[in-house]
């Protein structure tokens, strides 16, 4: 009777550390978005002073450097294989197919795996991952992955590295790992 009470108590223990750090994530989102409208009200208050006083000409030409000195700096491929060698000819697989896992209640793990396959045997050739849902003040980027074939099978793990920002600076990261499996027989 204990082990049932302590089990239930473990439980509700998840349940309020999940809706925690769901509060959490979405507290940091909303910080970002509203961080970011105070920093284009500025951005627009600074463009019209400048404006008023040196002409509208060079306050284009301050807006647009501000653009583009913003730029994109990706870092890590999130299209990459991670499967991949480091010699650049790849082989193409026969079949493929796409699973996608939940992260957390706002974001989604797009997992696809390509494969060489014969009658008798699987051989993985391609691992892809991508992220979908609120990502405002978070990055995610993938570290790496394994895939191993067994028992017409292939179970997958994939690394990620989770970056919360705010105003595009890295405050935090975390590691996290994701695993699945995929029979293959059901694949086409």
């Amino acid at each position: 009777m204990k082990q049932l009470a302590s089990a239930a108590e473990f439980l509700s223990t998840l349940r309020l550390l999940n809706a925690a750090s769901v509060m959490i994530t979405l507290l940091w989102t909303a910080l970002n978005v509203v961080l970011f409208i105070l920093f284009l009200y500025a951005w627009v208050r600074v463009i019209k002073v400048l404006q008023r006083e040196i002409g509208l000409g060079f306050a284009l030409i301050f807006a647009l450097g501000l653009l583009s000195s913003k730029g994109s700096n990706p870092g890590v491929d999130s299209n990459r294989n991670l499967l991949a060698s480091a010699k650049p000819q790849q082989e193409i697989g026969n079949w493929g197919t796409t699973q996608r896992l939940p992260m957390n209640r706002h974001n989604q793990l797009t997992v696809r795996i390509e494969a060489q396959r014969t009658d008798s045997t699987t051989r993985p050739l391609g691992l892809y991952t991508g992220v979908s849902g609120l990502l405002a003040g978070h990055n995610w980027k993938p570290i790496g992955g394994l895939i191993n074939s067994e028992d017409h099978k292939l179970y997958y793990q994939v690394h990620m590295l989770h970056e919360w920002k705010l105003l595009s600076l890295t405050l935090y990261t975390s590691s996290e790992e994701y695993v699945g499996d995929v029979a293959v027989a059901n694949v086409q």
